[in-house]
Order: C-alpha cells, then sequence, then structure tokens
C-alpha cells in the first residue's frame, strides 16, 4: 500500500520507555501526530489524524495551514544517488527487506525530508 499523505510527516522510532514503535508527526499541524508498532503503521494512521485535525479546525472556524512544499522545495528534481541509496538502505532496515526489494515510496520521501531538515538544521547557526 502506497500512503501519501499531502502534508510532510516526520517519522521517528520511540523508545522502549513510551512503548516501542513508531511516531508519525505533522508538523504544519501543531499536535497532530500518529504512532504504530511500524513505521508503515505509523504512516498509515497518520492519514486518518490528518483528516481529524482538520475537520476539527473547520468545525471551529480555525485557519489550515496548507502543506509546506518541503520535499518538493529540497528535491526538485533527483534525489542525489548517494542519499537515495542511504534511503533505500535504511528504510530496508526498517522492515527487514531483502536486497532486491524495493521499499515504499512515500517512506522513502519521510526519509528524503528528514534527512534534508536534519541537513538544514546543521547549517544553521
Amino acid at each position: 500500500m502506497t500512503i501519501k499523505p499531502e502534508y510532510s510527516v516526520l517519522l521517528r522510532p520511540l523508545s522502549d520507555e513510551d512503548g516501542g514503535g513508531w511516531v508519525a508527526i505533522v508538523p504544519d499541524l501543531p499536535g497532530c501526530y500518529s504512532d504504530g508498532q511500524t513505521s508503515m503503521e505509523a504512516l498509515e494512521s497518520v492519514s486518518s489524524a490528518i483528516g481529524t485535525w482538520i475537520a476539527t479546525a473547520k468545525k471551529h472556524g480555525l485557519s489550515i495551514p496548507k502543506p509546506d512544499d518541503f520535499i518538493e522545495a529540497a528535491f526538485p528534481q533527483m534525489v542525489s544517488p548517494e542519499i537515495k541509496k542511504q534511503a533505500e538502505q535504511l528504510a530496508r532496515q526498517m522492515h527487514d527487506l531483502r536486497p532486491g526489494d524495493m521499499p515504499d515510496s512515500s517512506l522513502l520521501s519521510a526519509i528524503y525530508a528528514e534527512m534534508a531538515r536534519a541537513t538544514i538544521r546543521r547549517a544553521q547557526f
């Protein structure tokens, strides 16, 4: 199954103290997140959380932030082969995939975005 949320999503592993698994956070929608035992479960469930967040904001007359174009801005045409290789390797480790198996493209997009954000954070003073 391919999940492509409208908003950028950060995927992070949860510590054992927090119950393990993964959390999916939507930075553009404050307080919008979901979790799952695997990164894919967290990504699948955050799509529902996004819909609920937007419906609640509409109900209360609050403004709804537009999705950022972070992934498109950071990776306008092509992801470098080295970054692509690192992201695919990480995704394979996350799902115990064999070398010939291709990871889900939504998961790769989330990994690309997180790698780009980390690079930007390191570059800022």
